[in-house]
């Protein structure tokens, strides 16, 4: 059963986490969402670096951490959206700085998503 946890700054006082865990099991019934946290200050990577640096690896290897950070209003532009591999770990998010923070010098694999473009998966490319 695949794992997915969510961090976020998105808050629980809405339906909002709710209706995206609930797209995410649409389209997978057998996905598993595991939440870390939702409460985190906005915009702050420290915080949720340090959430993700110390659960992430409590986990099976082959799960999906999934780091959901309000950014500016062009964030898609300004910071892509990537998927980092590392030791068997996925990390999926905007490149903020917080993938650096999280894994520090370990080895990375690093792709581009063009996140409007989701369902295209041929927009998915190396991205150095």
């Amino acid at each position: 059963m695949p794992i997915l946890t969510l961090t976020t700054d998105w808050g629980v006082c809405d339906p909002y986490v709710a209706c995206f865990k609930g797209s995410l099991m649409m389209r997978n019934s057998s996905l598993q969402v595991i939440d870390i946290s939702h409460e985190i200050t906005h915009f702050d990577i420290l915080t949720a670096a340090y959430i993700i640096k110390t659960t992430y690896d409590k986990f099976p290897k082959g799960s999906i951490h999934y780091i959901g950070l309000t950014g500016p209003e062009n964030h898609d532009i300004e910071y892509p959206f990537l998927i980092v591999e590392s030791d068997g770990y996925y990390f999926l998010g905007f490149d903020s700085g917080i993938f650096s923070l999280v894994l520090d010098e370990k080895q990375k694999n690093v792709f581009y998503l063009d996140a409007r473009q989701h369902e295209d998966r041929k927009k998915l490319k190396s991205w150095y």
